[in-house]
């Protein structure tokens, strides 16, 4: 019995990591992570599979705002309004640690096309054409494994496919109170016609476990989830597991990474900058670079005001700066202001040639006895 569906995962809604507000007063990221998860509905309608499978996380925390709740019920209201029914598992940042907490899972009921794992137990449920097996995050990891070990297979007369929301091997998010699968049971893993995974955030297929995938998350949260597209999964199960992974259209997200700095002329590494940036979109992207093991005598040759040049129209951009021999670091951003910074760069208004190297080697030697005397102070 053949079926289709739609395996999507760590929508995160609410999350947001910049105070950038647009016209209305919304925060950018947060609008940014909301837009992911339409568009990935939008896909759902044109292609009206049988369900959808949402392997946990659907928001960032486990008591989300008022917003989130509201874009969650929107999208769950579109799929399940074209009759698409739509099931959801908990995830460890969407279930709440305490039992004083109630789940907000619960306020997603709202129909017989909607069903929401969250109980912390397993849960079969049989539709039309197929047997999923849900299993929510647990917060014991004694209870957990007394999960693990109820999930077998009893009927083989439609697909069965697995749902968890953790991490396998060596695919961990290292956060606090992340549930691992036992390898030892990893065998079971190959008996389902499909696993679809949650939790980790790129889109990634488990082969040596059989056909096990992490459809990712459908936003970027941080500057480590960069370098690869973000989506879901179309699944078709017939007499083989077909998938097909849809990429969305997102802002673009790049981290630059110029190395052995202490090597390269000034000009050499703005070149190398630019040259990872020659066929990307700068207008609304977000961008961090980092300029390793420059010279101290370098640093004020990349002033904030080059890379504003550099990233005129981006919706952000953060530069580090690492000193050669040495644990300090230099972070410029697009928000934030560096007095230092602008203090020489000044400087170099007024003055040119040797005049100018005079006045900026006195003054850098009085800025680091005055910030000597403040560290001195404060210990």
């Amino acid at each position: 019995m053949a079926c289709t569906f739609i395996h999507i995962s760590d929508t995160h809604l609410g999350f947001s990591d910049l105070d950038i507000q647009d016209s209305s007063g919304k925060n950018i990221r947060e609008e940014d992570v909301y837009k992911a998860f339409s568009d990935a509905v939008d896909y759902i309608l044109e292609s009206k599979p049988d369900f959808i499978l949402h392997s946990g996380d659907i928001f960032h925390r486990s008591s989300p705002t008022n917003r989130a709740l509201v874009e969650a019920s929107k999208q769950i209201s579109r799929i399940t309004n074209a009759d698409i029914p739509f099931y959801m598992i908990a995830g460890n940042h969407d279930f709440p640690k305490s039992v004083f907490t109630s789940p907000v899972h619960d306020l997603y009921r709202i129909n017989e096309l909607t069903h929401i794992a969250f109980s912390e137990k397993l849960e079969v449920v049989e539709t039309s054409n197929c047997i999923l097996h849900l299993l929510p995050h647990i917060n014991s990891e004694e209870k957990f494994l007394e999960e693990v070990n109820k999930i077998e297979i009893k009927d083989r007369t439609k697909p069965n496919v697995l749902s968890m929301h953790l991490a396998v091997s060596n695919y961990a998010m290292n956060e606090f109170g992340e549930r691992v699968f036992p390898l030892e049971k990893a065998g079971l893993l190959k008996e389902f016609d499909y696993v679809a995974l949650g939790h980790w955030h790129r889109y990634d297929h488990l082969s040596k476990f059989g056909n096990v995938y992490f459809s990712g998350s459908t936003e970027r949260t941080s500057d480590t989830q960069t370098g690869y597209e973000k989506g879901f999964v179309k699944v078709t199960i017939d007499e083989e597991t077909k998938t097909e992974f849809i990429p969305l259209n997102l802002r673009t997200y790049q981290k630059i990474i110029v190395k052995k700095c202490s090597e390269k002329t000034s000009d050499e590494i703005i070149k190398e900058i630019e040259d990872q940036l020659s066929s990307v979109e700068i207008s609304g992207g977000m961008f961090h670079v980092q300029v390793q093991e420059i010279e101290e005598t370098k640093v004020n040759d990349f002033p904030r005001t080059l890379f504003e040049d550099i990233f005129e129209g981006a919706l952000f951009f953060n530069v580090s700066k690492t000193i050669k021999g040495s644990e300090k670091v230099i972070e410029i951003d697009s928000e934030s202001f560096d007095l230092k910074e602008y203090f020489f760069d000044e400087l170099k208004t007024v003055f040119e040639g040797d005049d100018l190297k005079k006045v900026t080697d006195l003054s850098k030697k009085l800025w680091d006895e005055l910030e000597e005397e403040e560290a001195n102070a404060d210990s």
